[in-house]
């Protein structure tokens, strides 16, 4: 039921939408009409300009003007007094309006007051829709809690549509407590005569049995609490539905926590993604703009792109829709890095005044918080990809925030879904993504931006410390799962210290090889070694002319030994100058484990003189403890497998090789299992085994997993080589096809190792032109990877004869050279073409011009 109002001479029906004057009707636009009325119904506060867009242009974006153009209107007919501008803010109502008698508890059955006009679609909302219904049906006290601008509001008036008789109360003008009593009031048209309203209003509300629909509670949290209680004691057939940022944390309270609207992942079609909430929210929104846009194979990848990286946030996404006729979609996709500003221009209809823009909402959400908890927000940005409770409490404590103050205000940040909780073996939170460049602003206004990185990469380095350790003494699995999830973390921290902190940077590092290694990681490894090896030689001359301390010794130990770490499997030439290094060093410290693993490192260099690699595998055994891991054990193997294949003793290869698989399957070192599974299947090469070294080649190209990247290159260049001895060159080809393939993603780690197969692959096929010139690329590539492998090394040989067996030495001289002057592309085009040379390959006159 609606009333009527009469102020003057003026009277307002809003059940016929018009206005009277002198009880004769008068013409007033809708716009103007809306104004009017939502003021009259505010009459006792300022309503703000963005809550007056919403109220009258919900879900349009519209500018400021449009309402001074109706304000404007209504002094006209009103009087200039009529309508008081607060500048800067809003307008108030400012005529006396008769206020009727009002009626008793008793006869309030039939004053349930109208709700607000419902959205005219709910967007990809069904199920939550049906969910919340079932909750509110079933529960008495239900929140539904989420970020500002992600749709609370929006799905508590669709449900509110449907659970009749509901009340709506909207809070957002509510700035003291106090006023949350007579706000209800006021919202069910109920009476409040006494100087007990709280009492009064519950027994008014009792014999309604309606739905309370408090939006936007999150600044009057203890005070909705207090009712709650109050309400549950003394009105029980009342419900209650709340939106909120928080939960009240009211006894027998059901949190409705919602989430971002569903997105697609980016292999779907543009009707695929259209059955996601996210994009029919973007087209339906793109379409009040532009009233041909549709999504089409063309851009939905764009589209899917702004959904994701908005994630599935209602307000932002219909925002960043508004700027199509602008910027197009991918503009709009391209620029949400620069989402404040992208985002903050309009203003938008439907909802809470305090979220009419993406930076509006923020600021109340912000404003909303505790200082420390503001503090962590802020500090949380350093963080990439996540962090733990360990790692934030390490990063962001201390500095005027004390570890238990760190924790609490991380609850609070969550449970105002400002921060999200990751599920995994490990619990990890992240910064909400649309809240990223909002805290790294604070940050940086806070002049707090290179205190936390420093920290961070403090705290960064301790971790990767612990990780180091745990590593001899743990499983690939469990092993990751602590430490993986912070590589990104771990990236950041060097960036940061390899420009401010050099040291920094180099101790981290030390400790961070595993992290690389056990990822696939290894090319992005060496290349941050590499990095800091100029930092880690003059740390060295300083050792020379001055003692040190004992933990510098260790950091560079730590170095030098992960830097020929990182370069093992093939035994490189890197080895030969990074274990001697560490071997200094650890002897230096009197480390046993580190002199130990040193010394394997050594062992793994096939440019280690024969005659001392017996010398050097005898002091690693004598050095070996009984009690020591699996996963150094392991490392002994390995060096034992090293000097046998140097040696040429298959069987002893052979039998250390079973015990380090044995060792490494029982111990979890999945890593070292593949190793180990490659390195026999190359064993069984070089015994004539073809079809043996083709299965387990084939074996470890089915696995999948972290790991994967470690051995696969080698793994489908051992499949090659099998498949080649075989005489199967189709199969080969394919297979080298997917190695170029597979070495191209991974930076072409290992592609020079290999590349005689396709000098090898070409002879068989007869192309002994090409073979000539591919054979004069491969011995410089083969020279440049500082690794050496014994099967492609009789691989080179057998090419060699195959070619000047069939041409004359001088051509084949005048090939060579032209083929070392390609690039790797024109290598690997000329390789794999089933093309005549002519067709493919440039003259050496073509090559010089």
């Amino acid at each position: 039921m609606t009333r009527d109002y009469r102020f003057g001479r003026f009277e307002v029906r809003p059940a016929e939408r018009r206005l009277y004057v002198d009880g004769s009707p008068i013409v007033l636009g809708t716009r103007a009409f809306d104004v009017l009325l939502a003021l009259i119904e505010r009459r006792e506060r300022m309503v703000t300009k963005g809550e007056l867009l919403e109220l009258v242009w919900p879900n349009l974006f519209v500018e400021e003007n449009n309402l001074q153009v109706q304000v404007s209107t209504l002094r006209k007919v009103l009087g200039g007094q009529a309508v008081v501008t607060v500048t800067g803010q809003g307008y108030r109502f400012a005529m006396v309006v008769e206020e009727p008698p009002l009626p008793s508890a008793g006869a309030v059955d039939a004053l349930v007051p109208s709700l607000p006009a419902a959205l005219r679609k709910l967007m990809g909302r069904d199920r939550e829709l049906v969910d919340l219904l079932e909750l509110v049906q079933a529960y008495p006290l239900v929140s539904v809690v989420g970020a500002a601008g992600i749709g609370k509001s929006a799905l508590a008036l669709a449900a509110a549509h449907q659970l009749k008789p509901a009340v709506w109360v909207e809070l957002s003008g509510v700035t003291d407590p106090e006023q949350l009593v007579q706000t209800i009031a006021r919202a069910a048209m109920l009476p409040i005569r006494t100087d007990e309203p709280l009492g009064e209003l519950l027994l008014a509300l009792g014999p309604l049995g309606a739905v309370l629909v408090l939006d936007g509670a999150e600044h009057l949290l203890e005070a909705i609490a207090r009712f709650a209680g109050a309400v549950g004691k003394k009105a029980p057939g009342v419900r209650l539905l709340i939106t909120s940022q928080a939960a009240i944390r009211g006894e027998s309270e059901r949190v409705f926590r919602l989430a971002g609207l569903s997105v697609p992942g980016t292999d779907v079609s543009a009707h695929e993604a259209m059955q996601y909430g996210a994009v029919s929210l973007f087209a339906d929104q793109a379409q009040a703009v532009d009233r041909t846009f549709r999504v089409t194979p063309e851009n939905v990848a764009a589209v899917i792109s702004v959904c994701r990286q908005l994630n599935g946030m209602a307000l932002p996404i219909k925002l960043a829709a508004a700027r199509l006729p602008l910027l197009g979609v991918r503009g709009v996709a391209s620029r949400l890095g620069e989402r404040l500003g992208m985002l903050n221009g309009l203003r938008r209809g439907g909802g809470g005044s305090r979220q009419q823009t993406v930076g509006a909402g923020l600021d109340w959400s912000y404003s909303l918080l505790s200082t420390p908890e503001q503090t962590l927000l802020r500090r949380c940005v350093v963080f990439v990809a996540g962090f733990t409770l360990e790692l934030a409490t390490a990063v962001c404590g201390e500095i005027t925030l004390d570890k238990w103050t760190a924790i609490d205000a991380l609850d609070a940040l969550v449970d105002r879904s400002l921060v999200e909780v990751q599920d995994g073996p490990v619990r990890r939170y992240q910064l909400c993504e649309y809240v990223v460049e909002y805290a790294r602003a604070r940050l940086h206004q806070a002049g707090e931006t290179e205190l936390l990185r420093h920290r961070h990469a403090l705290s960064c380095t301790e971790l990767m410390i612990r990780a180091y350790e745990a590593y001899w003494d743990c499983g690939d699995k469990y092993w990751l799962e602590d430490y993986a999830a912070d590589t990104d973390n771990v990236r950041a921290a060097l960036d940061w210290s390899l420009e401010h902190q050099p040291e920094l940077a180099l101790r981290l590092l030390g400790v961070s090889g595993p992290l690389f290694f056990q990822q696939g990681l290894v090319s992005e490894g060496r290349q941050r070694f590499l990095a800091l090896e100029s930092v880690a030689l003059a740390l060295d001359r300083t050792l020379v002319l001055e003692a040190s301390p004992f933990e510098l010794e260790t950091l560079l130990a730590r170095y030098w030994l992960e830097f020929s770490r990182l370069h093992a499997g093939n035994g490189t030439c890197r080895s030969t100058d990074f274990a001697p290094r560490a071997l200094a060093f650890y002897r230096s410290l009197d480390d046993p484990r580190g002199v130990f693993l040193a010394l394997c490192r050594a062992m793994d260099c096939a440019f280690l003189p024969s005659g001392e690699a017996p010398c050097i595998l005898e002091e690693i055994i004598e050095i070996e403890s009984a009690d020591w891991s699996p996963r150094l054990r392991a490392e002994r193997l390995i060096a034992e497998v090293s000097l046998y294949q140097r040696c040429e003793q298959p069987e002893e290869a052979c039998f250390a090789l079973e015990s380090l698989h044995l060792l490494a399957l029982s111990a979890g070192l999945e890593s070292i299992e593949r190793l180990a599974l490659n390195a026999q299947a190359k064993l069984n090469l070089a015994r004539g085994e073809y079809e043996r070294a083709l299965q387990r080649s084939q074996a470890l190209c089915r696995q999948r997993g972290i790991h994967r990247n470690i051995v696969l290159p080698h793994a489908l260049a051992t499949m090659a080589m099998a498949l080649l001895s075989l005489g199967k060159m189709r199969e080969a080809r394919k297979v080298l096809v997917d190695f170029v393939a597979e070495s191209r993603r991974l930076g072409w780690e290992w592609f020079g190792l290999y590349t005689d197969l396709f000098v090898w692959l070409a002879a068989l096929e007869n192309r002994l032109a090409a073979a000539a010139r591919l054979m004069g690329y491969a011995k410089l590539a083969y020279d440049a990877a500082g690794a050496r492998d014994f099967g492609t090394t009789r691989i080179r040989v057998r090419n060699s004869h195959m070619i000047f067996k069939r041409l004359d030495k001088p051509f084949i001289s005048r090939l060579m050279v032209e083929g070392a002057r390609m690039d790797r592309e024109m290598f690997c085009t000329l390789a794999l073409s089933r093309q005549s040379v002519e067709q493919v390959m440039p003259t050496a006159s073509e090559l010089e011009d």
